[in-house]
C-alpha cells in the first residue's frame, strides 16, 4: 500500500468533477446551485484560502469564522482541494473538504488498514487493477469520510465471504461514503449474502456508483440497505436473487433513497423496496421475475423506468401487513412483460398515470396485460396510461385494464386508452369512478 497526497485547483465551478457525494447538476453551467438532488448539505471548511466572485448561489454559504448569510456570488474557488462533496440532508450550504491522503490497495488487509488510518480524516482508498480476495467482512464505522473506488471492470472484488454477517462491505457508519468503479463477482455465493451492505439507522450520505455485481443466478443480493440518504446510480446487477433491496426490518425503514439509472438482468427480482420518500427513477429491469416491487412503504416515486420481458413489471404487495399506499408510478414503460405490465394488490391511494402497458402476456393458460387491480386495493388513481396489443394466443386472456374482484373499491380511472386487447376493460370492482354524471365514458375502451 502506498500513499499520496494528490491536491489541485478546482477553478471554476461549472468544472469541477464528482467526488464525495456531489451528483451530477449540482451546480448547472452558469455556476448557480439548484439543480442537484433536492436537500443536499454544503459546507465550506478546512480552507486556507478562498474567494468569491461571479454567478449566484440562494443559499446561507458558512466560511468558518467569516459566515455569511444570505444569497451570495460563487462560481470559482481557489485552494488544495482535491474534491467538493455535497451530503444528503435539508440543508443549505455547500462542503468542499480536503482529501489528507489516498491508499492504494491491493488486499483486503490493506484495505481495512486504511479505512482505520483515515479515521476522522477524509481519504481515498484507490482498489488497483486484479482481483481482491474479500474473505470475511470489511466494516466501515468511522467518523470520517472515504471514497473507495476501482478501474471499473479491471478491479474485481470476490466475494469468498461465510460469516456471521454474509456482506463484503458493511457500511456502518461514516460523515460519508462512496463507493465507485468496481466489478463484485459474487458467484460462489450459497446464500443471500450481499456485497455492499448498509444495516440501520444513519443520517450520512452514501452514493454506491458504477459498480457491477455478478451473482451465480437467483442468489446474492447487489447492494442492501436499510439506512437513509443512500443513493444507488449507474450500475449494473445480474444473476442474483435482489438487485438493488431497499427494506424495512422491524420499525426502520429506509427513506429519501434514490435508486437511479441501473440496469438490473436475470435477476429474481430487480428492484426491491419498502420504504419512504425515496425515487426509484430511470432504470431498466428486463428478463427478473419482478421487475420493480414495492412491497409495503409509501410516497416513493417510480418515474420513468424502462421494465421489459419480465413477468410483471412493476408490482405492488403487502410485507408483513404493511401496505403500499400513496406511491406514484409515472411515466413507466412496462412492455412485454408475460404477465402484467404494472400489477397492484392489498394497496391503497397510489397514483398510477402516464404509463405505457403495451404487448404484455403471452401464449399460455395465465391472465395478463397491462394493469392489474388485484384483491383490496382501493382508491387508487388510474389516470392517463395507455394500455394496447395485451394480447395472449393461448387459453389465457390479454387485458388492458382489469379490476379483478369486488373488493377493489372506489378505484378512479380517467383519460386512460386500452384499444386492441383481447379484452380492454374489465371492472369487477366496486364502486369505479370511470364515468361523468350523465354515463359517459371518461376513458377510451372502445
Amino acid at each position: 500500500m502506498t500513499t499520496d497526497d494528490k491536491e489541485r485547483d478546482f477553478g471554476d465551478f461549472s468544472s469541477l468533477p464528482y467526488g464525495g457525494l456531489m451528483v451530477p447538476e449540482l451546480f448547472n453551467n452558469t455556476g448557480n446551485a439548484g439543480d442537484g438532488y433536492p436537500g443536499l448539505q454544503a459546507a465550506i471548511r478546512n480552507w486556507t484560502k478562498y474567494w468569491l466572485s461571479g454567478g449566484t448561489i440562494d443559499h446561507d454559504v458558512d466560511l468558518n469564522s467569516n459566515d455569511i448569510t444570505g444569497a451570495q456570488t460563487i462560481s470559482s474557488v481557489s485552494g488544495n482541494y482535491d474534491y467538493l462533496e455535497a451530503v444528503s440532508g435539508n440543508y443549505d450550504y455547500l462542503e468542499a473538504t480536503k482529501i489528507d491522503t489516498t491508499y492504494y490497495c491491493s488486499t483486503r488487509a490493506e484495505i481495512v488498514s486504511a479505512i482505520s488510518d483515515i479515521g476522522a480524516g477524509f481519504g481515498k482508498i484507490i482498489l488497483n487493477s486484479g482481483t481482491i480476495d474479500i474473505t470475511s467482512v470489511v466494516t466501515i464505522n468511522i467518523q470520517g469520510s472515504i471514497i473507495i473506488e476501482g478501474f471499473g471492470d479491471l478491479t474485481v472484488i470476490n466475494c469468498l465471504q461465510d460469516d456471521s454477517l454474509a456482506a463484503a462491505f458493511s457500511i456502518n457508519g461514516a460523515e460519508s461514503f462512496v463507493m465507485r468503479n468496481l466489478k463484485f463477482d459474487c458467484t460462489n455465493f450459497t446464500d443471500n449474502w450481499s456485497p455492499v451492505y448498509v444495516p440501520g439507522e444513519n443520517d450520512s450520505g452514501i452514493l454506491i456508483d458504477n459498480i457491477t455485481v455478478e451473482g451465480g443466478g437467483s442468489i446474492g443480493v447487489g447492494v442492501y440497505f436499510i439506512g437513509d440518504n443512500v443513493i444507488v446510480s449507474n450500475s449494473k446487477f445480474e444473476n442474483l436473487y435482489i438487485g438493488i433491496c431497499g427494506l424495512q426490518v422491524i420499525s426502520v425503514y429506509p427513506s429519501y433513497f434514490k435508486i437511479i439509472g441501473n440496469n438490473c438482468l436475470n435477476n429474481t427480482k430487480g428492484i426491491v423496496i419498502n420504504g419512504r420518500n425515496g425515487m426509484v427513477s430511470t432504470n431498466s429491469t428486463a428478463s427478473n421475475t419482478y421487475g420493480i416491487e414495492i412491497l409495503g412503504g409509501y410516497c416513493n416515486t417510480i418515474v420513468n423506468n424502462v421494465c421489459r420481458s419480465n413477468q410483471q413489471g412493476i408490482r405492488f404487495a403487502v410485507n408483513n401487513g404493511v401496505y403500499p399506499q400513496q406511491n406514484t408510478v409515472q411515466g413507466n414503460i412496462c412492455r412485454e412483460n408475460t404477465l402484467y405490465g404494472i400489477y397492484l394488490s392489498d394497496t391503497f391511494d397510489n397514483s398510477i398515470c402516464g404509463n405505457i402497458c403495451n404487448e404484455n402476456n403471452e401464449n399460455n393458460a395465465s391472465d395478463g396485460g397491462g394493469i392489474y387491480l388485484g384483491s383490496n386495493s382501493d382508491s387508487n388513481v388510474i389516470n392517463n396510461n395507455i394500455c394496447r396489443y395485451n394480447q395472449n394466443a393461448g387459453a389465457g386472456t390479454g387485458y388492458g385494464i382489469n379490476i379483478s374482484n369486488s373488493n377493489c373499491g372506489d378505484n378512479t380511472l380517467i383519460g386512460n386508452i386500452a384499444l386492441s386487447n383481447d379484452t380492454n376493460y374489465n371492472d369487477g370492482g366496486t364502486s369505479t369512478f370511470d364515468t361523468d354524471g350523465g354515463g359517459q365514458g371518461l376513458n377510451n375502451i372502445a
